[in-house]
């Protein structure tokens, strides 16, 4: 049986954080990403990537938040997921290049109880993607509605 008790997953308090991991895009990934989502040439060609003003093939801004929403966060937080309300907030402060390691946290900013249904909760999460250096290339806010018990 599925537990819906968000609140025993995040332990009753607000600032709960979690470590999504890193992850290193390769030249294929970018491409194959870009092709299905931002099919700008500074995505999709190296050639003409190393001629465009970031001088090398980079992410598409939403594939960092992309890959660590699919496959780190709904893993652990899908089941009590009743959907998204918005993301705000979204900062793209550096580029991602090829084979650069990005180490993404996501923690649980607010933690309310919904006015008309006292089983949900909505949950705004900042989540924050970094270079090995702890620079800060991306920050974005999602405000998510949970169940809970």
């Amino acid at each position: 049986m599925t537990n819906w008790n968000i609140y025993e997953i995040f332990q009753e308090e607000e600032g709960f954080e979690i470590d999504l991991g890193f992850k290193a895009f390769d030249e294929e990934e970018i491409i194959s990403f870009a092709k299905k989502n931002d099919p700008l040439p500074f995505h999709l060609d190296p050639a003409v990537a190393a001629e465009s003003f970031f001088g090398e093939l980079v992410c598409s801004g939403g594939q960092a938040f992309n890959f660590f929403y699919v496959a780190r966060f709904v893993p652990l937080f899908g089941s009590t997921t009743v959907g998204g309300l918005g993301i705000s907030n979204w900062d793209f402060l550096g580029p991602i290049v090829v084979n650069e390691k990005v180490f993404a946290k996501a923690r649980c900013h607010r933690l309310r109880p919904s006015s008309s249904n006292p089983r949900l909760y909505i949950a705004v999460w900042v989540f924050e993607f970094r270079k090995s250096t702890h620079e800060l290339l991306q920050k974005l806010e999602i405000k998510i509605l949970h169940r809970r018990s």
